[in-house]
Protein backbone atom coordinates (compact mmCIF):
# COMPACT_ATOMS: atom_id res chain seq x y z
CA UNK A 1 0.00 0.00 0.00
CA UNK A 2 1.15 3.51 -0.72
CA UNK A 3 0.51 6.02 2.05
CA UNK A 4 -0.11 9.41 0.43
CA UNK A 5 -1.38 11.55 3.27
CA UNK A 6 -2.56 11.35 6.84
CA UNK A 7 -6.28 11.54 6.00
CA UNK A 8 -8.37 8.93 7.84
CA UNK A 9 -9.97 6.05 6.01
CA UNK A 10 -13.65 6.70 5.46
CA UNK A 11 -14.80 4.68 2.44
CA UNK A 12 -13.29 1.82 0.50
CA UNK A 13 -14.15 1.50 -3.18
CA UNK A 14 -13.18 -1.01 -5.87
CA UNK A 15 -12.35 0.54 -9.22
CA UNK A 16 -12.27 -1.76 -12.25
CA UNK A 17 -13.92 -4.99 -13.33
CA UNK A 18 -12.39 -8.44 -13.62
CA UNK A 19 -13.21 -11.64 -15.44
CA UNK A 20 -10.93 -13.81 -13.25
CA UNK A 21 -13.21 -15.02 -10.42
CA UNK A 22 -10.35 -15.59 -7.94
CA UNK A 23 -8.96 -12.12 -8.56
CA UNK A 24 -12.45 -10.73 -8.09
CA UNK A 25 -12.87 -12.68 -4.85
CA UNK A 26 -9.62 -11.23 -3.56
CA UNK A 27 -10.75 -7.71 -4.40
CA UNK A 28 -14.12 -8.26 -2.72
CA UNK A 29 -12.48 -9.79 0.35
CA UNK A 30 -10.04 -6.89 0.67
CA UNK A 31 -12.82 -4.36 0.20
CA UNK A 32 -14.86 -6.02 2.93
CA UNK A 33 -11.99 -6.18 5.40
CA UNK A 34 -10.76 -2.64 4.76
CA UNK A 35 -14.34 -1.39 4.81
CA UNK A 36 -14.88 -2.85 8.28
CA UNK A 37 -11.61 -1.31 9.41
CA UNK A 38 -12.66 2.04 7.95
CA UNK A 39 -16.00 1.89 9.76
CA UNK A 40 -14.17 1.43 13.06
CA UNK A 41 -11.65 4.22 12.55
CA UNK A 42 -13.87 6.84 10.90
CA UNK A 43 -17.54 5.83 10.96
CA UNK A 44 -18.83 9.12 9.54
CA UNK A 45 -18.74 10.13 5.89
CA UNK A 46 -19.07 13.71 4.68
CA UNK A 47 -21.07 12.69 1.62
CA UNK A 48 -20.75 13.81 -2.02
CA UNK A 49 -18.67 16.92 -2.66
CA UNK A 50 -20.64 18.06 -5.70
CA UNK A 51 -23.26 17.29 -8.33
CA UNK A 52 -21.89 15.08 -11.17
CA UNK A 53 -24.21 16.56 -13.82
CA UNK A 54 -23.23 20.09 -12.86
CA UNK A 55 -19.58 19.07 -13.09
CA UNK A 56 -20.13 17.94 -16.68
CA UNK A 57 -21.69 21.29 -17.63
CA UNK A 58 -18.77 23.07 -16.02
CA UNK A 59 -16.43 21.02 -18.16
CA UNK A 60 -18.54 21.72 -21.27
CA UNK A 61 -18.34 25.46 -20.62
CA UNK A 62 -14.56 25.27 -20.89
CA UNK A 63 -14.59 23.13 -24.04
CA UNK A 64 -13.70 19.89 -22.29
CA UNK A 65 -16.80 17.93 -23.38
CA UNK A 66 -17.47 16.59 -26.89
CA UNK A 67 -21.13 15.83 -27.55
CA UNK A 68 -21.62 12.89 -29.90
CA UNK A 69 -24.72 11.44 -31.54
CA UNK A 70 -28.22 12.67 -32.35
CA UNK A 71 -29.96 11.78 -29.09
CA UNK A 72 -29.32 10.26 -26.70
CA UNK A 73 -25.95 12.02 -26.74
CA UNK A 74 -22.69 10.64 -25.45
CA UNK A 75 -20.72 13.14 -23.38
CA UNK A 76 -17.02 12.52 -23.93
CA UNK A 77 -14.44 14.15 -21.70
CA UNK A 78 -11.34 15.62 -23.36
CA UNK A 79 -8.61 16.45 -20.83
CA UNK A 80 -6.91 19.81 -21.07
CA UNK A 81 -3.29 20.33 -22.02
CA UNK A 82 -2.63 21.46 -18.45
CA UNK A 83 -4.12 18.33 -16.88
CA UNK A 84 -2.27 16.00 -19.26
CA UNK A 85 1.00 17.83 -18.78
CA UNK A 86 0.68 17.54 -15.01
CA UNK A 87 0.52 13.75 -15.35
CA UNK A 88 3.10 13.46 -18.14
CA UNK A 89 5.68 15.60 -16.37
CA UNK A 90 5.54 13.63 -13.16
CA UNK A 91 3.17 15.53 -10.88
CA UNK A 92 2.70 13.44 -7.73
CA UNK A 93 -0.74 12.06 -7.06
CA UNK A 94 -1.33 8.45 -6.04
CA UNK A 95 2.08 6.97 -5.37
CA UNK A 96 5.18 6.34 -7.48
CA UNK A 97 4.03 3.03 -9.00
CA UNK A 98 0.59 4.28 -10.08
CA UNK A 99 1.89 7.67 -11.20
CA UNK A 100 4.65 6.02 -13.25
CA UNK A 101 2.21 3.80 -15.16
CA UNK A 102 -0.06 6.73 -15.89
CA UNK A 103 2.85 8.87 -17.05
CA UNK A 104 3.86 6.21 -19.60
CA UNK A 105 0.29 6.08 -20.96
CA UNK A 106 0.53 9.63 -22.30
CA UNK A 107 2.26 10.10 -25.65
CA UNK A 108 4.07 13.30 -26.59
CA UNK A 109 3.94 14.80 -30.07
CA UNK A 110 6.38 17.50 -31.13
CA UNK A 111 5.49 20.19 -33.67
CA UNK A 112 4.49 23.83 -33.83
CA UNK A 113 1.53 26.05 -33.04
CA UNK A 114 0.44 28.23 -35.98
CA UNK A 115 -1.85 31.20 -35.29
CA UNK A 116 -4.14 32.25 -38.10
CA UNK A 117 -5.99 35.56 -37.56
CA UNK A 118 -9.74 35.62 -38.23
CA UNK A 119 -10.49 37.85 -41.22
CA UNK A 120 -13.06 39.88 -39.26
CA UNK A 121 -10.52 40.76 -36.59
CA UNK A 122 -12.39 38.96 -33.81
CA UNK A 123 -9.53 36.69 -32.79
CA UNK A 124 -7.48 33.86 -34.17
CA UNK A 125 -7.47 30.12 -34.75
CA UNK A 126 -4.54 28.22 -33.30
CA UNK A 127 -3.65 24.99 -35.12
CA UNK A 128 -1.12 22.39 -34.05
CA UNK A 129 0.95 21.13 -36.98
CA UNK A 130 3.77 18.60 -37.35
CA UNK A 131 4.73 19.08 -41.03
CA UNK A 132 4.61 22.60 -42.41
CA UNK A 133 7.00 22.10 -45.34
CA UNK A 134 4.13 22.70 -47.83
CA UNK A 135 2.37 25.37 -45.72
CA UNK A 136 2.18 28.08 -48.45
CA UNK A 137 -0.25 25.82 -50.39
CA UNK A 138 -2.75 25.39 -47.49
CA UNK A 139 -6.31 26.06 -48.67
CA UNK A 140 -8.50 25.81 -45.53
CA UNK A 141 -8.72 25.25 -41.80
CA UNK A 142 -10.92 22.49 -40.35
CA UNK A 143 -12.24 22.41 -36.78
CA UNK A 144 -14.12 19.80 -34.78
CA UNK A 145 -17.93 19.98 -34.38
CA UNK A 146 -17.73 21.31 -30.80
CA UNK A 147 -15.21 24.02 -31.60
CA UNK A 148 -16.15 27.59 -30.68
CA UNK A 149 -16.31 28.49 -34.40
CA UNK A 150 -18.74 25.67 -35.19
CA UNK A 151 -22.34 26.71 -35.65
CA UNK A 152 -24.09 23.36 -35.60
CA UNK A 153 -25.41 21.24 -38.42
CA UNK A 154 -24.64 18.13 -40.41
CA UNK A 155 -20.91 17.82 -40.99
CA UNK A 156 -18.95 18.66 -43.01
CA UNK A 157 -20.02 22.28 -43.52
CA UNK A 158 -18.54 25.73 -44.08
CA UNK A 159 -18.56 27.67 -40.80
CA UNK A 160 -19.06 31.02 -42.54
CA UNK A 161 -15.73 32.34 -41.28
CA UNK A 162 -12.35 32.98 -42.89
CA UNK A 163 -8.84 33.18 -41.52
CA UNK A 164 -5.81 34.84 -43.02
CA UNK A 165 -2.90 32.70 -44.19
CA UNK A 166 -0.14 34.41 -42.17
CA UNK A 167 2.59 33.65 -44.71
CA UNK A 168 0.92 34.67 -47.97
CA UNK A 169 -2.17 36.63 -46.87
CA UNK A 170 -4.76 34.37 -48.57
CA UNK A 171 -8.27 34.03 -47.13
CA UNK A 172 -8.80 30.44 -45.99
CA UNK A 173 -12.33 29.15 -45.27
CA UNK A 174 -13.05 27.51 -41.92
CA UNK A 175 -14.77 24.14 -42.28
CA UNK A 176 -16.34 21.95 -39.61
CA UNK A 177 -15.60 18.23 -39.92
CA UNK A 178 -16.15 15.33 -37.56
CA UNK A 179 -12.81 13.77 -38.50
CA UNK A 180 -11.07 16.61 -36.63
CA UNK A 181 -10.48 15.38 -33.09
CA UNK A 182 -10.64 17.94 -30.26
CA UNK A 183 -8.21 15.84 -28.25
CA UNK A 184 -5.51 16.27 -30.90
CA UNK A 185 -3.59 19.50 -30.38
CA UNK A 186 -6.01 22.42 -30.40
CA UNK A 187 -8.87 20.75 -32.28
CA UNK A 188 -8.11 22.80 -35.42
CA UNK A 189 -6.03 21.56 -38.37
CA UNK A 190 -4.58 23.19 -41.46
CA UNK A 191 -5.91 21.55 -44.63
CA UNK A 192 -3.31 21.00 -47.34
CA UNK A 193 -4.81 18.60 -49.91
CA UNK A 194 -1.83 18.42 -52.27
CA UNK A 195 0.36 17.11 -49.47
CA UNK A 196 -1.81 14.82 -47.35
CA UNK A 197 -3.88 11.82 -48.43
CA UNK A 198 -6.53 12.51 -45.76
CA UNK A 199 -6.75 16.21 -46.67
CA UNK A 200 -6.97 15.31 -50.35
CA UNK A 201 -9.95 13.03 -49.70
CA UNK A 202 -11.68 15.80 -47.74
CA UNK A 203 -10.95 18.43 -50.40
CA UNK A 204 -12.40 16.26 -53.15
CA UNK A 205 -15.50 15.58 -51.04
CA UNK A 206 -16.30 19.26 -50.34
CA UNK A 207 -14.74 20.95 -53.36
CA UNK A 208 -11.62 22.63 -51.97
CA UNK A 209 -8.77 23.62 -54.32
CA UNK A 210 -5.67 21.43 -54.49
CA UNK A 211 -2.61 23.67 -54.60
CA UNK A 212 1.03 22.61 -54.63
CA UNK A 213 3.79 23.98 -52.42
CA UNK A 214 6.20 21.10 -53.11
CA UNK A 215 6.94 19.31 -56.38
CA UNK A 216 9.74 17.43 -58.10
CA UNK A 217 10.33 20.50 -60.31
CA UNK A 218 8.62 23.83 -60.96
CA UNK A 219 5.41 23.19 -62.97
CA UNK A 220 4.90 25.03 -66.25
CA UNK A 221 2.45 24.86 -69.14
CA UNK A 222 3.48 21.30 -69.86
CA UNK A 223 1.46 18.38 -68.53
CA UNK A 224 4.61 16.37 -67.93
CA UNK A 225 5.65 18.86 -65.20
CA UNK A 226 2.38 18.80 -63.31
CA UNK A 227 2.71 16.98 -59.95
CA UNK A 228 0.27 14.35 -58.73
CA UNK A 229 -1.06 14.63 -55.17
CA UNK A 230 -0.21 13.87 -52.49
CA UNK A 231 3.41 15.01 -52.45
CA UNK A 232 4.72 14.28 -48.95
CA UNK A 233 8.04 15.71 -47.76
CA UNK A 234 9.68 15.37 -51.16
CA UNK A 235 10.78 17.57 -54.06
CA UNK A 236 11.42 21.29 -53.62
CA UNK A 237 9.39 24.36 -52.76
CA UNK A 238 7.48 25.72 -55.79
CA UNK A 239 5.31 28.77 -56.37
CA UNK A 240 6.54 30.28 -53.09
CA UNK A 241 8.50 33.29 -54.30
CA UNK A 242 11.76 33.73 -52.43
CA UNK A 243 11.49 30.21 -50.96
CA UNK A 244 11.41 28.39 -54.33
CA UNK A 245 13.96 25.61 -54.73
CA UNK A 246 14.38 24.85 -51.02
CA UNK A 247 14.14 21.20 -49.99
CA UNK A 248 11.30 20.34 -47.56
CA UNK A 249 13.44 20.63 -44.42
CA UNK A 250 15.00 23.94 -45.44
CA UNK A 251 11.61 25.26 -46.57
CA UNK A 252 9.99 24.32 -43.25
CA UNK A 253 12.80 26.06 -41.34
CA UNK A 254 12.43 29.20 -43.45
CA UNK A 255 8.65 29.33 -43.09
CA UNK A 256 8.83 28.84 -39.33
CA UNK A 257 11.48 31.54 -38.90
CA UNK A 258 9.38 34.00 -40.88
CA UNK A 259 6.15 33.17 -39.03
CA UNK A 260 7.81 33.18 -35.60
CA UNK A 261 9.30 36.60 -36.30
CA UNK A 262 5.80 37.88 -37.03
CA UNK A 263 4.30 36.28 -33.92
CA UNK A 264 2.35 33.67 -35.88
CA UNK A 265 4.24 30.49 -34.88
CA UNK A 266 5.94 28.94 -31.89
CA UNK A 267 7.37 25.50 -31.04
CA UNK A 268 4.89 23.18 -29.36
CA UNK A 269 4.87 19.82 -27.66
CA UNK A 270 1.46 18.32 -26.97
CA UNK A 271 0.48 15.35 -24.80
CA UNK A 272 -1.94 12.88 -26.37
CA UNK A 273 -4.31 10.45 -24.67
CA UNK A 274 -7.73 10.54 -26.32
CA UNK A 275 -11.22 10.97 -24.88
CA UNK A 276 -13.37 9.13 -22.36
CA UNK A 277 -17.18 8.89 -22.27
CA UNK A 278 -18.33 10.07 -18.83
CA UNK A 279 -22.06 10.56 -19.34
CA UNK A 280 -25.19 10.23 -21.44
CA UNK A 281 -27.71 13.01 -22.08
CA UNK A 282 -31.30 12.47 -23.19
CA UNK A 283 -34.49 14.50 -23.46
CA UNK A 284 -37.03 14.15 -20.65
CA UNK A 285 -39.98 14.77 -22.93
CA UNK A 286 -40.90 14.82 -26.59
CA UNK A 287 -39.73 17.92 -28.38
CA UNK A 288 -36.91 19.44 -30.35
CA UNK A 289 -33.56 19.39 -28.62
CA UNK A 290 -30.24 20.33 -30.18
CA UNK A 291 -26.73 20.85 -28.91
CA UNK A 292 -25.42 24.31 -29.73
CA UNK A 293 -21.64 24.05 -29.98
CA UNK A 294 -21.27 27.83 -30.05
CA UNK A 295 -22.65 28.23 -26.51
CA UNK A 296 -21.89 24.63 -25.46
CA UNK A 297 -25.42 23.99 -24.25
CA UNK A 298 -28.50 22.04 -25.27
CA UNK A 299 -31.22 24.27 -26.70
CA UNK A 300 -34.90 23.85 -27.41
CA UNK A 301 -36.50 24.26 -24.00
CA UNK A 302 -36.84 20.52 -23.40
CA UNK A 303 -35.62 19.20 -20.02
CA UNK A 304 -32.43 17.16 -20.25
CA UNK A 305 -31.46 14.17 -18.13
CA UNK A 306 -27.78 13.47 -17.65
CA UNK A 307 -26.61 10.08 -16.41
CA UNK A 308 -22.94 10.17 -15.41
CA UNK A 309 -20.33 7.44 -15.22
CA UNK A 310 -18.92 6.53 -11.76
CA UNK A 311 -15.65 8.26 -12.70
CA UNK A 312 -17.31 11.66 -12.28
CA UNK A 313 -18.61 10.88 -8.79
CA UNK A 314 -15.23 9.45 -7.80
CA UNK A 315 -13.48 12.55 -9.15
CA UNK A 316 -15.71 14.81 -7.07
CA UNK A 317 -15.56 12.76 -3.88
CA UNK A 318 -12.95 10.00 -3.99
CA UNK A 319 -12.94 7.47 -1.16
CA UNK A 320 -9.96 7.71 1.15
CA UNK A 321 -8.95 4.18 0.09
CA UNK A 322 -9.22 3.04 -3.50
CA UNK A 323 -8.66 -0.60 -4.39
CA UNK A 324 -7.94 -0.77 -8.11
CA UNK A 325 -7.30 -3.50 -10.62
CA UNK A 326 -4.07 -3.25 -12.63
CA UNK A 327 -6.07 -2.42 -15.77
CA UNK A 328 -8.03 0.30 -13.97
CA UNK A 329 -4.85 2.29 -13.27
CA UNK A 330 -5.00 3.51 -16.88
CA UNK A 331 -8.55 2.75 -17.97
CA UNK A 332 -10.30 4.46 -15.06
CA UNK A 333 -8.04 5.90 -12.37
CA UNK A 334 -6.10 8.08 -14.84
CA UNK A 335 -9.35 9.66 -16.08
CA UNK A 336 -10.47 10.31 -12.50
CA UNK A 337 -7.17 12.06 -11.87
CA UNK A 338 -7.49 14.20 -15.01
CA UNK A 339 -11.09 15.10 -14.23
CA UNK A 340 -10.07 16.32 -10.81
CA UNK A 341 -7.39 18.53 -12.35
CA UNK A 342 -9.78 20.07 -14.89
CA UNK A 343 -12.46 20.60 -12.24
CA UNK A 344 -9.95 22.37 -10.01
CA UNK A 345 -10.25 19.82 -7.20
CA UNK A 346 -7.25 19.52 -4.90
CA UNK A 347 -6.37 16.84 -2.38
CA UNK A 348 -5.86 13.12 -2.84
CA UNK A 349 -7.17 9.85 -1.45
CA UNK A 350 -4.96 8.77 1.43
CA UNK A 351 -4.37 5.33 -0.03
CA UNK A 352 -4.43 3.67 -3.45
CA UNK A 353 -3.82 -0.06 -3.66
CA UNK A 354 -3.36 -1.94 -6.92
CA UNK A 355 -4.63 -5.43 -6.15
CA UNK A 356 -2.80 -8.24 -7.91
CA UNK A 357 -3.91 -11.80 -8.57
CA UNK A 358 -4.07 -14.65 -6.09
CA UNK A 359 -3.24 -18.25 -6.99
CA UNK A 360 -5.24 -20.77 -4.97
CA UNK A 361 -2.95 -23.63 -5.99
CA UNK A 362 -4.03 -26.69 -4.01
CA UNK A 363 -6.01 -24.61 -1.53
CA UNK A 364 -9.33 -25.15 -3.31
CA UNK A 365 -12.17 -22.83 -2.30
CA UNK A 366 -10.27 -20.96 0.38
CA UNK A 367 -12.19 -18.77 2.87
CA UNK A 368 -12.29 -15.07 1.95
CA UNK A 369 -10.00 -14.20 4.85
CA UNK A 370 -7.25 -16.39 3.34
CA UNK A 371 -7.22 -14.14 0.27
CA UNK A 372 -6.70 -11.15 2.58
CA UNK A 373 -4.04 -12.82 4.74
CA UNK A 374 -2.02 -14.40 1.91
CA UNK A 375 0.21 -11.36 1.41
CA UNK A 376 0.33 -7.67 0.47
CA UNK A 377 -2.51 -6.74 -1.91
CA UNK A 378 -0.12 -5.20 -4.42
CA UNK A 379 1.79 -8.47 -4.83
CA UNK A 380 0.83 -11.68 -6.64
CA UNK A 381 0.32 -14.26 -3.91
CA UNK A 382 -0.15 -18.01 -3.61
CA UNK A 383 -2.70 -19.17 -1.04
CA UNK A 384 -1.08 -22.16 0.62
CA UNK A 385 -3.03 -25.03 2.23
CA UNK A 386 -1.35 -24.33 5.60
CA UNK A 387 -2.73 -20.77 5.56
CA UNK A 388 -6.20 -22.05 4.65
CA UNK A 389 -6.08 -24.42 7.62
CA UNK A 390 -5.11 -21.58 9.96
CA UNK A 391 -7.91 -19.35 8.67
CA UNK A 392 -10.42 -22.19 8.95
CA UNK A 393 -9.33 -22.84 12.53
CA UNK A 394 -9.92 -19.18 13.33
CA UNK A 395 -13.34 -19.35 11.64
CA UNK A 396 -14.34 -22.49 13.55
CA UNK A 397 -13.03 -21.54 17.00
CA UNK A 398 -13.31 -17.75 17.32
CA UNK A 399 -16.74 -17.93 19.00
CA UNK A 400 -15.41 -20.18 21.73
CA UNK A 401 -12.45 -17.87 22.30
CA UNK A 402 -14.59 -14.73 22.40
CA UNK A 403 -17.09 -16.33 24.79
CA UNK A 404 -14.42 -16.87 27.44
CA UNK A 405 -12.26 -13.81 26.72
CA UNK A 406 -12.35 -10.90 29.14
CA UNK A 407 -11.18 -7.41 28.19
CA UNK A 408 -9.19 -6.94 31.39
CA UNK A 409 -5.49 -6.52 31.95
CA UNK A 410 -2.63 -5.08 29.95
CA UNK A 411 -2.14 -6.28 26.35
CA UNK A 412 0.85 -8.44 25.55
CA UNK A 413 3.49 -7.58 22.95
CA UNK A 414 1.56 -9.70 20.42
CA UNK A 415 -1.64 -7.89 21.25
CA UNK A 416 0.00 -4.52 20.76
CA UNK A 417 1.45 -5.67 17.45
CA UNK A 418 -2.00 -6.84 16.36
CA UNK A 419 -3.50 -3.42 17.09
CA UNK A 420 -0.65 -1.61 15.37
CA UNK A 421 -0.93 -3.74 12.20
CA UNK A 422 -4.65 -2.97 12.08
CA UNK A 423 -3.95 0.72 12.66
CA UNK A 424 -1.67 0.93 9.59
CA UNK A 425 -3.90 -1.33 7.49
CA UNK A 426 -1.42 -4.22 7.18
CA UNK A 427 -3.97 -7.04 7.24
CA UNK A 428 -1.64 -9.95 6.36
CA UNK A 429 0.52 -8.99 9.35
CA UNK A 430 -2.60 -8.55 11.49
CA UNK A 431 -3.61 -12.13 10.67
CA UNK A 432 -0.17 -13.44 11.61
CA UNK A 433 -0.38 -11.76 15.01
CA UNK A 434 -4.01 -12.62 15.73
CA UNK A 435 -3.39 -16.27 14.92
CA UNK A 436 -0.72 -16.24 17.64
CA UNK A 437 -3.21 -14.61 20.02
CA UNK A 438 -5.76 -17.26 19.11
CA UNK A 439 -3.51 -20.06 20.29
CA UNK A 440 -2.59 -18.19 23.47
CA UNK A 441 -6.19 -17.36 24.33
CA UNK A 442 -7.24 -20.96 23.72
CA UNK A 443 -4.71 -21.95 26.37
CA UNK A 444 -6.11 -19.35 28.76
CA UNK A 445 -3.16 -17.03 28.34
CA UNK A 446 -2.90 -13.41 27.15
CA UNK A 447 -5.91 -12.29 29.17
CA UNK A 448 -5.37 -8.64 28.29
CA UNK A 449 -5.54 -9.28 24.55
CA UNK A 450 -9.28 -9.87 24.20
CA UNK A 451 -9.88 -6.45 22.62
CA UNK A 452 -7.08 -6.87 20.10
CA UNK A 453 -8.40 -10.35 19.22
CA UNK A 454 -12.00 -9.18 18.87
CA UNK A 455 -11.03 -6.29 16.61
CA UNK A 456 -8.86 -8.48 14.39
CA UNK A 457 -11.39 -11.26 13.87
CA UNK A 458 -14.08 -8.64 13.19
CA UNK A 459 -11.99 -7.00 10.47
CA UNK A 460 -10.59 -10.20 8.95
CA UNK A 461 -13.58 -12.57 9.26
CA UNK A 462 -16.48 -10.12 9.27
CA UNK A 463 -17.91 -11.41 12.58
CA UNK A 464 -19.75 -9.02 14.89
CA UNK A 465 -17.98 -7.28 17.71
CA UNK A 466 -18.76 -8.84 21.10
CA UNK A 467 -21.29 -7.05 23.30
CA UNK A 468 -18.62 -5.86 25.73
CA UNK A 469 -16.79 -3.91 22.98
CA UNK A 470 -18.69 -0.84 21.76
CA UNK A 471 -17.85 0.96 18.47
CA UNK A 472 -16.51 3.92 20.47
CA UNK A 473 -14.22 1.64 22.47
CA UNK A 474 -13.06 -0.04 19.26
CA UNK A 475 -12.28 3.32 17.64
CA UNK A 476 -10.40 4.42 20.78
CA UNK A 477 -8.32 1.21 20.76
CA UNK A 478 -7.34 1.82 17.11
CA UNK A 479 -6.68 5.57 17.49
Amino acid sequence: MAEISGAPLTVVRIVGTLADPTHRRRLDALAGAHGRLAALTSPSDAGPAGDPAEAIWNLAATGRIAVEGDGPWQLAYIPSHTALTGVAEGEQCWGAAVDGKQRKAIRWLTGALFRLPLHDGSGEVAAFITDWSPFPAACAVAVHPNHELAGGGATPYFAGRFVRHPLVGDLLPVWVADWVKPEFGTGAVIVNPAHSAADLEFARAVGLPVRFGLADRPPVADASTWPEPPVVKSGVAVRTGNFDGLDPVAAADAYFATLAAGGFASPAKVPLLGRHVIGLASADAAGILDYDAAVRRFTGGVPVTVVTEPAVELALDPPAHLLVTPEAVIQELLWIRLLRADLGITGRPSRVTVVQKADLGKAGEAPEAALVAAGPPDQVVTVKPQLVEQVQRLVDEHNAVLSQAKPDGEPSATGRKTIESLRVGDLPLAFKHVYGLHKELRRGEAAGDATAYALAVHVLLGVDLPGWLSPDQAAKALA
